[in-house]
């Protein structure tokens, strides 16, 4: 009996440690599991944290892109840019008739022919084309004068001229006023005038220099002429001085006759006295 009490309480002490161990890895798992779960949690919560920290950043820079766009829309609708300004009716063109053409200038007349008065200042430009044959060649790199016509009231018009330097093609254009509802622009009517013999800057300048040199020519010959006509009216000290010897020498003669004269008088006298 006390044998197999002691078998007994051998075999319930050994099912003792068994259960033991089966609660101490139970327990384990739990711990492990519980840690996990805390891991997981504290690196939630510090994800959360991090997101709302950065939030404000960005709506402040949200906040900032609006403000940009609202900047533009009020921009855009003030309209000093991007919107063009209403057309007031002002139409430009060139008056046919009123254009000459010469190596001494060139002139055309702008006319503004529509019903109402221009607004701004406008732009036209003067093309050159030293080519003489074939077609001329008019753009932007032949471009050879910019000027601006200030604003014209309606009907009111305009004389645009030029000294051409050189012989080739020359043709006018004009920009019309902003907003003009059929052209931007308009060309000189007809063709460009054709310039074949213009002389150099340098010919025009001699020639100038010669007719100056002539102009002075002929003044100095007035000068000189005006001062013979003086000087025969106020005699030099060498003609008073021949005039006054010519005048001496005539009295000598004079007196010299009254005495021949006054001898043969006494000698007829003493002869009749005989």
């Amino acid at each position: 009996m006390l044998v197999l009490y002691k078998e007994q309480n051998e075999a319930a002490g050994g099912d003792g440690v068994l259960r033991k161990d089966r609660l101490t890895a139970r327990q384990k798992k739990k711990v492990a599991f519980s840690i996990f779960v805390k891991t997981f949690i504290l690196i939630y919560l510090l994800c959360f944290s991090l997101a709302s920290i950065t939030q404000p950043t960005t709506a402040s820079f949200n906040a900032v892109v609006k403000i940009e766009h609202s900047t533009n829309a009020g921009e855009w609708d003030d309209g000093k840019d991007d919107v063009k300004e209403e057309w007031r009716g002002s139409s430009l063109t060139f008056l046919q008739g009123e254009q000459k053409g010469s190596c001494q200038e060139l002139s055309v007349t702008i006319k503004n022919a529509g019903d109402g008065d221009m607004k701004k200042t406008v732009t036209y430009v003067l093309y050159f084309d030293p080519n003489l044959k074939g077609k001329p060649t008019f753009t932007d790199e032949t471009i050879l004068y910019e000027g601006t016509i200030d604003p014209l009231k309606a009907g009111e018009t305009l004389e645009l001229t030029y000294e051409p330097t050189e012989p080739g093609r020359y043709k006018f254009k004009v920009y019309q006023e902003e907003g003009h509802p059929e052209e931007d622009e308009v060309w000189q009517d007809g063709d460009a005038f054709v310039l074949k013999d213009c002389k150099q800057p340098e010919e025009k300048i001699d020639e100038a220099e010669r007719s100056s040199m002539e102009e002075d020519k002929e003044t100095f010959e007035e000068d000189t002429i005006l001062e013979e006509d003086e000087s025969s009216d106020f005699p030099s000290p060498k003609n008073e001085e021949k005039e006054h010897s010519d005048i001496e020498e005539q009295e000598g003669r004079t007196k010299q006759n009254h005495l021949e004269t006054g001898g043969e008088q006494g000698a007829d006298e003493d002869t009749e006295n005989h």
